[in-house]
């Protein structure tokens, strides 16, 4: 559980996105 809800956006994000872009 993230604290701040941009930070769960962007895990869903992350998972959306392909391996490569999470190295970025």
């Amino acid at each position: 559980m993230a604290k701040d809800p941009t930070d769960v956006i962007r895990k869903a994000v992350l998972r959306m996105l392909p391996k490569n872009n999470l190295r970025d």
